[in-house]
């Protein structure tokens, strides 16, 4: 830990902490025009849904967001671990996890939440809060929404596709379905917690 006199500025602070990560010079983020930043192409379900799983064992959960989960919400450990949320990572940590992905031969090409600076994949940390699985009808991971922890708003889907994103992803409003086998009824309802919460205590009683 370093005491500073004054503190430093978010664009000092990158600097420093990319230097401790041996990620090298700082990269300013301006808005690049439409002709120089690519997009891809969406990837598969099944691509994302390896990608994301693998980013997922990999990441925790916070006190705070734990307690929110099991206090406000009424989720059980059980449930948290089932529905797989965790705690959106910091800028730091991952960069650590996307090159551990890489390693382990994992693509991040046209998976929304990922893109490149200086040709590194790279993951997109901008909205600090709750990763929320967006599980497909055979229950793969489609994408994340995020619940952020300064709401305006409450709910984001984890994209990439901004302008200074390069090779980025662009998220789709995906639905999130969970299924029962023995369901006899059908729910619709708005948002992916919400959604999950339902089940939760339906499957209760």
């Amino acid at each position: 830990f370093q005491e500073y006199d004054v503190a430093p500025n978010d664009k000092e602070a990158q600097k420093r902490i990319l230097k401790e990560l041996d990620e090298g010079d700082y990269v300013d983020r301006q808005p690049l025009t439409k002709e120089t930043t690519p997009k891809e192409a969406l990837a598969s379900l099944e691509t994302r849904d390896a990608t994301y799983r693998f980013f997922l064992e990999n990441l925790g959960l916070t006190q705070a967001h734990r307690a929110h989960l099991m206090e406000i919400r009424g989720m059980s450990k059980l449930d948290i671990a089932e529905f797989g949320f965790r705690s959106m990572p910091t800028a730091g940590q991952s960069r650590l996890i996307t090159k551990k992905l890489i390693s382990a031969g994992y693509s991040t090409k046209g998976v929304p939440g990922f893109y490149t600076e200086k040709g590194r994949p790279v993951f997109n940390t901008y909205h600090q809060g709750i990763l929320l699985p967006v599980l497909s009808s055979d229950g793969k991971i489609q994408g994340f929404q995020v619940k952020k922890d300064k709401p305006d708003p409450k709910y984001v889907f984890l994209s990439s596709g901004s302008d200074f994103m390069e090779n980025g992803a662009h998220a789709e409003s995906w639905t999130h379905n969970l299924n029962s086998k023995n369901a006899q009824h059908v729910f619709i309802t708005e948002g992916v917690l919400k959604g999950d919460v339902i089940f939760s205590q339906l499957r209760k009683e």
